[in-house]
């Protein structure tokens, strides 16, 4: 069928769909069939039994590991193929093939970043018992592929889909790991923000921690570059970003966890908990699985495409993760210039020829062509893949003027973190445990990890050392002064083991003194769920897991505390209130009002709370107030890097409003009068109660945070529609009723436990949240529990797609036994994979 006869096809369907009521007739007509008792497979060598409880989640038994990880390959391509199959065309920039020439832009950029090469590093390293397990998966996985059941996605697309590889589950991996690096938007941000104001006022936007220096002396390596030379690239590569942020590859700050030791504990015993914080999507991020077989007892989360347990309890351990924030990008400019028809750098005071790297791209419908990729001694040149229309590029007199823009980033390494953390898995104590956490390389991760009588704190990860600068911001590439020269040595990687107040915790903050912490990063995240989770964990001489479920729901804003008490300070409330008395009468009536609710505010962040919406209100306005006359249009690529950059790390939203009284940016620029940091904040004050007047409405007894501040929960391609042109988006519209779920009102924002992130001076929708949540409570007869924040699988017309919705958004909890008599009572419905005649 030809592009043009599918993409008519799937518009008459939809339209026949939506006329008719397009949920209720989508899941009627792609119901997900229910599995028959008893399936023979080729390729297992014993029985595996399969049941659910009543999330769908799966426990898994086989009779040996090599069958355990074939049927977990079974089960996750029936529960998540749309996903698997969207990771593996993102990671290895071949989405067109499924989505057509609007996501090309994508898989140019995907392609820059050669995950294929990543992946087969890590085949090459992995052990021979790795393989095994990894083939053992995607045997599993081809085995359901084989079935052609598809979901309703999948089936309206018209593609099919090719036999999953070991490399596969590896690249899908490798993509998390990209996900989870920020820096390059930061030096991307950065550069924007340099091209609009310059670079010394630039550094006022891009702090890095509460108590350090502003980067002044990071930005003289720039000094005299002429940056608008990039301005094209830059361009190209923020429309690029928004299409990946739309996919889920947004620099998250993921997440928190914290462990409690026995001698805290009511139980007598350790406690554990960890919640990932990821896009608010649907499906999550992560699927849970319960496993077992002879040696081999584990349950937790894993990435749908990769075999085993990422973090999870398997009745000895429990091991979690956070996102350390290494800084481990950068990128370099390069001076360009075109030799003899070839693509050369200049290094050192000479020429050198780019490597090159031929790409072949396939479109949904037929149509491939062929493109170049060019690297240097930093990385692939990032100009290529963000050149609209490509084919220009390349011309001489164009690249005399124009810097490269190269990626160096810590990937292409070889080691074995796959074999680590299936090592992890199976470690039967705390001890047993740290020599394979240590080896865990290619992401860096605060592990925690606890047994019944010991916590400990591992970061993991590669973390270049520089040979000068702090790696915050771009690098000129012609010289060898900012040189990468190899990594940390992993014995230097901070630990603790049983530390004297008794519990362990990390939240994306910076958990060293700052010195020392540059050698690791300078883009930390904001400190104050981290001092929340301290100050909870302080509080209590005898935790347990009721203790645990309050702090991961904890809606508490330790950011607003610190205002209020500013703002309470007689000096502070003279300024203010000077500054309000210069407002028009109408604003300063409403200066006003704003003014007494902050003072009074407590700092909870409920869905219902009217104060929590002036605060809400408060910020959004600040925000705009403050930065939007020298960084806007709103709408505007610089504004967008400014959001991109404060979503990323610690940023000049939080760090101005609790300081920086002598920024540049308090005065307005399009005003004749000089403006203070009162008179912006009183300002902000009264624009924020005009806000919830023209949101919520006038009475004020209806406002509530939760009214401004929501969850909605969407599919990636839903996300993706408003980049796919008029009629895709059109068409994927009729369908959000079968796909999405929301609007729910939300609490919390960026800086409580229970995160709830939303862009400050963009809009209030929820985009950051915990993904899932485990707590194990060593003293229990069943010691884990724990919640997904959406349904086991990625199919809508599965009962299972959006029930754990729910269940997360009321702070449920799923249990998951070990005991042969609960784990009966709990799973039921078994299925049995038998070998294949």
């Amino acid at each position: 069928m030809s592009l043009r006869r599918t993409r008519l096809a799937c518009l008459i369907a939809t339209i026949g769909l939506t006329l008719s009521g397009c949920a209720g007739i989508m899941r009627a007509s792609f119901s997900e069939a229910p599995l028959p008792a008893e399936i023979p497979l080729n390729g297992l060598s014993g029985e595996v039994k399969i049941r659910r409880d009543e999330l769908g989640i799966p426990f898994i038994e086989a009779q040996n590991i090599d069958d355990l990880m074939f049927a977990q390959g079974f089960v996750a391509a029936r529960d998540r193929l749309n996903q698997m199959l969207g990771l593996r065309l993102m990671s290895q920039g071949r989405l067109a093939e499924m989505a057509g020439p609007a996501v090309l832009d994508i898989d140019r950029y995907m392609r820059t970043q050669n995950m294929r090469r990543t992946g087969q590093l890590a085949w090459d390293n992995a052990s021979p018992q790795m393989k095994q397990y990894l083939q053992r998966y995607a045997d599993g996985v081809n085995a359901w592929l084989a079935r052609k059941e598809y979901p309703a996605d999948i089936k309206l697309s018209g593609y099919q889909p090719e036999p999953w590889t070991p490399q596969d589950s590896l690249i899908a991996a490798e993509l998390v790991n990209f996900a989870l690096a920020q820096n390059l938007h930061e030096e991307i941000a950065f550069l924007r923000h340099a091209q609009a104001v310059g670079t010394e006022k630039a550094a006022w936007l891009h702090p890095i921690y509460p108590d350090e220096a502003l980067p002044f002396e990071e930005v003289k390596k720039l000094a005299g570059l002429d940056l608008q030379a990039v301005g094209n690239e830059l361009q190209q590569l923020k429309l690029v970003q928004a299409q990946l942020n739309s996919m889920g590859l947004t620099p998250l700050a993921a997440s928190n966890n914290w462990v409690v030791h026995k001698s805290r504990t009511a139980g007598g015993a350790s406690l554990f908990a960890n919640d990932t914080h990821l896009l608010l999507t649907q499906p999550s991020f992560w699927n849970y699985a319960q496993l077992r077989a002879p040696g081999l007892s584990l349950a937790g989360v894993s990435v749908a495409g990769a075999p085993g347990i990422m973090a999870g309890y398997n009745g000895h351990i429990a091991w979690g993760m956070t996102m350390v924030m290494t800084d481990n990008q950068d990128i370099f400019l390069e001076q360009l210039k075109d030799i003899d028809g070839k693509l050369h750098y200049l290094y050192q005071g000479q020429w050198l020829p780019c490597k090159e790297r031929r790409e072949t791209f396939r479109i949904k419908g037929g149509e491939s062509f062929t493109e170049t990729i060019y690297e240097t001694r930093h990385g692939p040149l990032l100009n290529k893949a963000l050149a609209n229309p490509p084919k220009t590029f390349l011309s001489g007199n164009q690249l005399q003027s124009r810097y490269g823009v190269a990626l160096q980033q810590a990937t292409y390494e070889a080691d074995r973190s796959a074999d680590a953390f299936l090592q992890l898995s199976q470690a039967t104590s705390v001890e047993a445990a740290l020599p394979h956490v240590k080896q865990i390389r290619m992401m860096g991760l605060n592990m925690v990890l606890a047994d019944k009588d010991n916590i400990a704190w591992q970061v993991t990860g590669r973390h270049p050392v520089r040979k000068n600068g702090l790696g915050l911001l771009p690098s000129p590439g012609w010289g060898s002064e900012y040189e990468w020269q190899g990594f940390v040595d992993p014995a230097q990687h901070p630990f603790l083991v049983n530390p004297p107040p008794g519990f362990i915790s990390s939240a994306n903050n910076r958990k060293l003194p700052a010195a020392e912490s540059h050698r690791f990063s300078t883009s930390w995240y904001f400190p104050e769920r981290g001092e929340r989770a301290d100050q909870l964990l302080a509080a209590r001489s005898q935790h347990d897991v009721k203790s645990m479920q309050a702090m991961h729901a904890d809606q508490h804003s330790l950011f607003a505390d610190k205002f209020v008490h500013l703002i309470q300070q007689p000096a502070e409330q003279q300024k203010l209130q000077q500054a309000i008395a210069k407002l028009p009468a109408a604003q300063r009536e409403n200066a006003e009002e704003a003014l007494r609710t902050l003072l009074r505010f407590d700092g909870n962040l409920h869905a219902d709370s009217p104060p929590a919406a002036v605060w809400g209100g408060f910020l959004h306005s600040y925000a705009i107030d403050t930065f939007g006359d020298e960084l806007g249009p709103l709408d505007g690529q610089t504004w967008q890097a400014f959001m991109a950059s404060n979503d990323a790390s610690y940023g000049a939203i939080n760090d101005h409003l609790l300081g920086r009284e002598d920024s540049p940016f308090w005065d307005d620029i399009r005003t004749p009068q000089q403006e203070t940091r009162a008179d912006t904040l009183a300002r902000a004050m009264a624009n924020s109660i005009d806000l919830l007047q023209q949101r919520i409405g006038n009475d004020r007894g209806n406002w509530a945070w939760g009214k401004l501040h929501t969850y909605t929960w969407q599919t990636e391609g839903s996300k993706l529609s408003k980049h796919l042109g008029s009629v895709a988006h059109t068409v994927l519209g009729w369908f959000d009723g079968y796909f999405n779920y929301g609007p729910y009102p939300a609490g919390g924002d960026h800086t409580t436990l229970n995160v709830s992130s939303y862009r400050i001076g963009e809009n209030f929708d929820a985009w950051l949240v915990p993904a899932m949540r485990i707590i194990v409570d060593f003293s229990r007869d069943e010691p884990m529990l724990a919640v997904n924040s959406s349904g086991q699988s990625s199919n809508p017309s599965s009962p299972h797609y959006s029930d754990g919705n729910n269940w997360w958004y009321q702070h449920r909890y799923q249990a998951f036994p070990f005991k042969p008599e609960n784990v009966d009572k709990q799973y039921q419905n078994p299925v049995r994979l038998v070998p294949g005649k």
